[in-house]
């Protein structure tokens, strides 16, 4: 049965909708923490709530939200020992935090930070793992971009040097997510210096052809212009490149 529902809603534009009316999302949920972590039925549930979240969007993750899905989604990434179900309930999650900054407070709320961050080293830096990587940095990311940052310094520095590792990551959507977690973190004007020692490297993209990259590196300097560190941009080639840019 769970794998019927999970192909119903893999389809483009599933009726999401009418799947909720059914009202059988909680019993999901209910059965994600009764099973073994690691099996096909768990990992199906996930993706059901992957295709609701991304879906559906606002309404989908608040009916996730209301049965509890949050707790359920952390418990299984806890617990389980496979990386694809660990990525599977951290894209779940990602999905949901992009709707709202409450939602992303949520997220944190659970405790489930400091378990991103070691997912992280768990994964490894493998070529071979860079989808997971980038559902990573892409998390951290989505958790970093709120106005009113709950998280902590100690957190931030974690994520940080997430960001710093990946932002040179030769994989181009690995480094484009890395990138934005940088700009969310410029934006904290205690941690602006210490992105300081980055900025040849921002000029080179900013120099270079990906125009994805070059936009988040102009906000980072950006963002490190309107800090106390802006005297170290005079200091690099930053001036001569946005007169290129300039034409």
């Amino acid at each position: 049965g769970m794998q019927f529902f999970r192909k119903c809603l893999a389809i483009p534009k599933p009726d999401v909708f009418k799947f909720l009316q059914l009202k059988i999302l909680p019993r999901i949920i209910e059965l994600m923490l009764k099973r073994d972590a690691d099996n096909d039925f768990c990992m199906d549930a996930v993706w059901i709530l992957t295709n609701i979240a991304s879906s559906n969007k606002k309404q989908g993750s608040d009916e996730i939200i209301k049965a509890n899905g949050l707790q359920a989604l952390f418990a299984l990434f806890e617990k389980s020992n496979d990386l694809e179900v660990k990525a599977q309930c951290l894209w779940t999650l990602s999905n949901i935090s992009q709707d709202t900054q409450e939602n992303r407070n949520k997220i944190i709320a659970t405790g489930i930070y400091p378990k991103i961050i070691d997912f992280y080293y768990q994964v490894g830096f493998d070529i071979a793992n860079s989808d997971l990587l980038l559902t990573v940095v892409w998390s951290l990311t989505n958790l970093h971009s709120v106005k009113y940052n709950p998280l902590n310094n100690a957190q931030s520095s974690h994520a940080l040097t997430v960001f710093k590792t990946m932002f040179f990551h030769v994989n181009d959507s690995i480094k484009l997510e890395a990138l934005k977690g940088l700009c969310a973190i410029s934006e904290q004007k205690n941690f602006v210096v210490l992105l300081v020692n980055l900025i040849p490297d921002l000029v080179s993209i900013i120099d270079g052809s990906n125009k994805l990259h070059m936009k988040e590196a102009l906000r980072i300097v950006g963002n490190i212009a309107y800090s106390n560190e802006a005297s170290h941009l005079m200091q690099s080639t930053l001036m001569d490149s946005l007169k290129k840019l300039l034409g």
